[in-house]
């Protein structure tokens, strides 16, 4: 789920426009939850055809996104060089990719099978995530922060590039405002909430369970919200708010289903049906 999250990041960073794609999320993707844009768009690596990159800032860049190095590639999170071949599994995808420079340039990049090490589709580019949210949340740690919530059996794995188990905790202590989905969006992005009383009693629901939590560790900040707050900095987008209650009015529009009066294979007088249809909704602002 985590690497899902961080490709649709991606995703955003890379294709501003809000035309381009859907996003389906959960009342609690409202929730600051999420390193800032600026700081996930540093620990992302864009890859494309003719791209210059020596192998040691490569190296280093995939240390650095919390990728290990293996002699042969099998599961997400690994990558190995042999020569000026480089092999990496990104975490959010199906398949490994190869990468074959000639010196410092970039000249192919390919999927791969981990089982036959066959080449198969060529890309133009790809966006390389990190492998979790953690390496973003213990760069911004400072040293004395560094000792005072981590053991010294911690501290040392860090040193090694091996995080601890849940550095999302310290998420308000790195960040002084703490991310929610709404901050990745661009300002045009048109916003549709699904039963609002529902999101408010789910979201407030959630709050409580978070503020007991929190109870137990206060050395933490809370950076946890109402769902009213949420709605505020939703109040920047366009917003529909959608209903099962059919209502009657200009401001309102009927979305509910009803069977359409054709029979099978009728596929014009459907074309003829929807088209009208299409024609009453645009005209509706």
């Amino acid at each position: 789920m985590i690497w899902g999250q961080m490709q649709l990041l991606a995703d955003l960073i890379a294709s501003p426009d809000p035309a381009s794609l859907a996003i389906v999320a959960t009342e609690r993707a409202l929730q600051p939850h999420l390193p800032t844009p600026d700081m996930f768009r540093d620990y992302c690596l864009n890859l494309h055809l003719g791209a210059v990159i020596t192998a040691k800032t490569l190296d280093a860049t995939l240390v650095r996104l919390g990728y290990e190095r293996v002699a042969l590639v099998e599961t997400e999170g690994q990558w190995s060089r042999r020569g000026d071949i480089v092999d990496i599994f990104p975490v959010s995808a199906e398949l490994p990719i190869r990468l074959d420079f000639f010196g410092d340039d970039l000249e192919q990049v390919r999927e791969f099978d981990p089982a036959t090490q066959r080449s198969l589709d060529r890309l133009e580019k790809l966006v390389l995530t990190p492998t979790s949210y953690a390496p973003m949340i213990t760069a911004r740690l400072t040293p004395a922060q560094i000792q005072q919530y981590l053991s010294e059996a911690e501290q040392e794995a860090l040193t090694q590039q091996n995080y601890p188990e849940g550095v999302r905790r310290f998420l308000g202590v790195a960040f002084e405002k703490p991310a929610s989905l709404l901050d990745y969006l661009p300002n045009a992005t048109v916003c549709a909430v699904d039963e609002v009383e529902l999101c408010q009693a789910h979201g407030d629901r959630w709050r409580e369970q978070a503020e007991e939590a929190w109870r137990q560790e206060r050395s933490l900040p809370q950076i946890h919200r109402t769902f009213a707050e949420s709605q505020q900095q939703l109040g920047q987008f366009p917003v529909i708010y959608l209903s099962e209650l059919a209502e009657t009015g200009a401001d309102a529009v009927n979305l509910s289903s009803r069977p359409l009066p054709t029979t099978p294979h009728q596929f014009a007088k459907i074309a003829e049906i929807l088209r009208g249809k299409r024609e009453i909704y645009s005209g509706i602002t």
